[in-house]
């Protein structure tokens, strides 16, 4: 759930709450309280030279032992090893960020490193580049100018050419400096340069003219020591400056003026001044020293304030320190020799220890306190479970009543549960197995009222668990084991109305958790399984509230605390079932849980800031809903609380609208309108990828794909294989207040539909099995007073496909199905057309032979006509030659005439050019080709080998060529030889081939 923020958050700017806050605890600095970071939480080495914030919001730290990045959650470590790129040595000396994002990181005696933290590499400069192997300081001007401090001088970075330009070291000049030892560089506000060196002095340093001005300040001769000194300017433009051995010593620029500040009463606590030396945000020097602790120094009244090593768990351990850093959020950052660092959030304490008297409150610590009450004279009374009542005074007096065996007018029992007061100024006081006792506060008499058999003398119950004083001065008394009792405190009388009255009021149910009196005069009670029962005052009669929505929990709900607010509105804390608001003239239920954005569906108490707002105990931290748009926000532990279980009931609104409430470990105050909400939105960052439970660095393989090209953080895109589809993306709010209590979204575009939340301590979202292709992975933030970010950090995510599902290969796939379709096609297409050829040859064949069967017909038609003429030719002759033997000469005559016609028509001259045309359509061009292949062939052997071409006997023959058949042999002789046929060889089987 995205919360707004409060009306009451808005009256102060976060900006005021911090310098308020600083103010505020400058008196009592040693009793601030500093969260650790130590090798046991991840940190390289306890002994810390450096600490900045990047822009990133990254903190890092220079350690003995290596290089850390700190999220607020994890520590990052780089170290030197065997690779190109690894820091060049692990003793870190110095660190600054250049306006590239790069950092500049200094090592004891192995020279500097520009890290990028994009690619994650560090690359060396060293001897080789005259700038040194110590590397003392690392200085970013306002014009982003990179300088170096060194053993080896003073250099200044040159862009452009990516190397370094020194200044010359000559002790006898009065232009240079002296000393080789640089160990700052500082910036003024107005511009001006000073370089402090091995050396007694100062050096302005005009950067234009690259000319070095010797500045004196007075000094001790019997602090002579120079190593680490440092400058700082104070907001009148004095410079500060320490160093080992040395004290601190307030110089004037403007007047020249300087004293020297050393060892002694209210001043500083050591002389070994080891390390940073800075303006903290109240405009106090502040001091690292060796053996004194944190010196907190006024510039104006050169008083000095200390932060030393304190017994308790959330202070200091040791008083050596080296370095000393203020983030933009104000919070200090302490560097020691060899307890790690210490860190002074001043956004993290919301609720001070003190009621009236500084830290009265930690005289309850480890107390569970069951009631509280502020009487009529502004005392506050404090009920514990064991430890008696304690009265507080305004004037913050405390005072502890225990029982007294050998005392009856003392208190009865120690476990306190209940606390009212009477119309005569006697505190009731309700309690666990001892009854009511009613204290005369002026004669300090306990007069108790204990479980008797009589019923109406006394009362029904010696256990009393609430106490409800009406508009009418009755004492309404929410008893254990026997329901209601009402209590006259005029006449010290009690009457029963519990389970065993037969009272019209009575509540049928034993044990009474809650009491409260409405605007309108009904008492309403809580009870402990069976909701709620209310008593009309018109019908004098009590009744059940009820709705269908919510009748489980008036009718058997477990009722924990009842409250009305400034609009009437009725609300209700219960056990298991959160928090239920009623109104009871529409008679309508609102409820709200978990899912809504309480800490706890177990709601102890219920009270009202003078804002509107209601303010409730759970069992599981202290949560404020907004009483306009009923969102939440909720306090544990961490913040500030003496403990995150409160009791039932335990809450008063004191006199001067301040807050006090009671928990199982003791009290907790504060002011509603002074409580300071964080109203900076964490930036979100990728910490880690993590593929096949493999953490994934940048330019690396796997599998011979690169995953990221940059550091996660940096990286635009993440590619992984179907191989490698199960992954892990870390995530960390840069959130240094309360961490723990960030909340976090995260939501994969493309597979999640909605936002997956989590707590910080589930930092990571995994994903395996996802279809190849191209997603988004979005994170978002709250800081740890539930504020969400706008800003989301998003990364994509290529899934990449197995080859056989990539888009080449499916193109090269339909290509292929597509080549083969085609020849599939062209092949069937060609089977087609073969067939289609096939029938038109068939058909064309079958034409053929049928015209060839016609044409041959007609020539077998032809040849006999020929032959059966030639036969009737031949019997005319015949007859004719029989009659002109017989005839007379004159009629012989005229018969050979007839004769020789006769002969003329015989001769087969005349019918072979009727015949040759019909044989080359019949006989596929036989003439034709026979003619080509054996040209020296005569017409008579043409016609004998076209003849027997068409299979015709040698008695045809002879009768078509009018031949004997002596003849016609001769000719089939001269064709065979011309046409080269042995004797085997059948010359009709010849003529069919050609």
């Amino acid at each position: 759930m995205q919360n707004k923020s409060f009306k009451y958050i808005l009256l102060f700017l976060p900006f005021i709450c911090t310098s308020m806050l600083w103010g505020a605890n400058y008196d009592h600095l040693n009793g601030l309280e500093f969260s650790v970071i130590n090798q046991k939480n991840g940190l390289a080495s306890n002994n810390v030279n450096c600490i900045i914030k990047d822009s990133d919001g990254f903190m890092w730290f220079g350690t003995r032992n290596g290089l850390c990045r700190y999220d607020g959650y994890e520590i990052k470590t780089y170290t030197s090893n065997d690779l190109e790129n690894s820091l060049s040595g692990n003793r870190i000396l110095s660190i600054a960020e250049d306006s590239d994002h790069m950092l500049w990181v200094g090592t004891y005696n192995s020279g500097l490193n520009r890290f990028n933290k994009t690619s994650n590499s560090f690359e060396h400069f060293g001897l080789k580049d005259e700038i040194g192997a110590r590397i003392n300081n690392i200085k970013v001007l306002a014009d982003y100018s990179v300088w170096i401090c060194s053993n080896n001088g003073l250099a200044l970075y040159q862009k452009n050419s990516n190397n370094f330009k020194s200044f010359e070291i000559d002790p006898n000049s009065s232009s240079n400096l002296p000393s080789k030892i640089i160990y700052d560089l500082f910036e003024c506000e107005n511009g001006d340069l000073y370089v402090t060196c091995e050396s007694d002095f100062l050096y302005k340093f005009d950067r234009k003219n690259e000319l070095f001005t010797k500045v004196e300040y007075q000094r001790s001769p019997d602090l002579q020591t120079n190593y680490n000194k440092h400058i700082a300017e104070d907001d009148f433009g004095n410079l500060w400056i320490a160093a080992n051995s040395h004290g601190i010593c307030k110089y004037n620029p403007q007047s020249g003026e300087s004293i020297l500040i050393v060892k002694g009463q209210n001043q500083i606590s050591t002389n070994l001044l080891t390390g940073d030396l800075r303006k903290g945000p109240d405009g106090k020097i502040w001091v690292c020293t060796d053996g004194g602790g944190i010196n907190v120094i006024d510039p104006k009244t050169h008083d000095f304030k200390y932060i030393t090593a304190n017994e308790g768990i959330n202070h200091l351990n040791t008083n050596t320190f080296y370095s000393l850093f203020f983030d933009e959020s104000e919070r200090l950052w302490l560097g020691s020799f060899d307890k790690g660092i210490f860190c002074f959030d001043p956004e993290k304490d919301k609720f001070t220890p003190t009621l009236y008297r500084s830290k009265d409150l930690a005289h309850f610590n480890n107390k569970s306190i069951l009631s509280l009450y502020q009487d009529s004279k502004y005392t506050i009374w404090v009920g514990t479970d064991g430890d008696g009542l304690y009265q507080i005074k305004p004037n913050g007096s405390i005072k502890n009543f225990l029982v007294n065996p050998m005392n009856e007018n003392s208190i009865s029992s120690n476990v306190i549960t209940a606390l009212n007061e009477d119309p005569n100024g006697n505190i009731l006081i309700g309690t666990y197995s001892g009854g009511l006792n009613v204290f005369n506060v002026n004669s300090e008499i306990f007069t108790h009222h204990l479980q008797k058999a009589q019923a109406g003398e006394k009362i029904n119950s010696s256990s009393i668990w609430n106490i409800c004083r009406d508009s009418h001065n009755m004492v309404w008394l929410g008893l254990l084991a026997d329901g209601l009792a009402l209590y006259n405190p005029l006449e010290g009388s009690f009457e029963n109305l519990g389970p065993s009255s037969s009272s019209p009021q009575k509540v049928d149910f034993p044990n009474v958790m809650a009491i409260m009196e409405d605007a309108d005069g009904d008492i309403w009670y809580g009870t402990e399984g069976k909701g709620l029962f209310i008593l009309d005052q018109q019908s004098k009669r009590v009744i059940k509230p009820g709705n269908d929505t919510i009748r489980h929990i008036s009718t058997q709900g477990i009722i924990k605390c009842i409250y009305q607010d400034h609009w009437e509105n009725i609300w209700v804390g219960t056990e298991g079932k959160g928090l239920v608001k009623y109104n009871k003239s529409s008679k309508e239920y609102r409820q709200f849980t978990i899912q809504d954005g309480l800490p706890s569906n177990i709601i102890q108490s219920i009270i009202e800031d003078q804002s509107g707002n209601l303010w409730l105990g759970t069992t599981n931290g202290l949560s404020v809903m907004d009483g306009n748009t009923f969102e939440f926000r909720n306090f544990i532990e961490s913040d500030g609380l003496s403990g995150n279980e409160f009791n039932q009931n335990a809450s008063i609104k004191l006199n001067d609208s301040r807050i006090l409430l009671g928990t199982s470990k003791g009290l907790d105050i504060f002011n509603p309108e002074k409580i300071r909400i964080n109203q900076q939105l964490p930036k979100v960052v990728f910490t880690k990828l993590s593929v096949l439970n493999k953490e994934i660095q940048p330019q690396t393989l796997l599998n011979n794909k690169l995953v990221i090209e940059d550091e996660i953080n940096a990286a635009k895109t993440i590619k992984l294989s179907y191989k490698e589809k199960t992954f892990t993306i870390e995530f960390a709010a840069l959130n240094y207040t309360l961490p723990e209590k960030c909340k976090y979204a995260y939501q994969l575009e493309g597979y999640d539909e909605d936002w997956n939340y989590t707590e910080s301590n589930n930092r990571f979202a995994s994903y395996s099995n996802l279809d190849a292709g191209i997603y988004l992975f979005k994170v978002k933030a709250s800081n740890n007073d539930g504020l969400w970010g706008k800003t989301e950090h998003s990364i994509q995510i290529t899934i990449l496909p197995p080859f056989y599902k990539t888009i080449w290969f499916r193109s090269l796939l339909l290509i292929l199905l597509l080549v083969i379709a085609y020849f599939i096609y062209s092949y069937r297409l060609n089977i087609l057309k073969n067939r289609f050829m096939q029938k038109e040859i068939e058909q064309e064949r079958k034409i053929m032979i049928l015209e060839n069967e016609q044409l041959d017909a007609e020539l077998q038609k032809l040849t006999f006509h020929i032959l059966n003429r030639n036969r009737a030719l031949i019997d005319q002759k015949n007859r004719l030659l029989g009659l002109s033997t017989k005839a007379k000469e004159s009629v012989r005559n005229g018969l050979q005439e007839i004769i020789h016609q006769f002969d003329e028509e015989l001769s087969d001259d005349k019918d072979w050019k009727y015949i040759e045309p019909q044989l080359d359509k019949v006989y596929n061009n036989f003439v034709s080709k026979l003619k080509k292949l054996h040209p020296d062939l005569t017409l008579t052997e043409i016609k004998i080998a076209a003849y027997v071409r068409m299979n015709l006997t040698t008695k045809e023959i002879t009768e078509f060529m009018h031949k004997t058949p002596r003849a016609v042999e001769n000719d089939r002789y001269r064709l065979r030889k011309k046409i080269g046929l042995n004797t085997n060889d059948s010359l009709q089987h010849y003529l069919i081939n050609i």
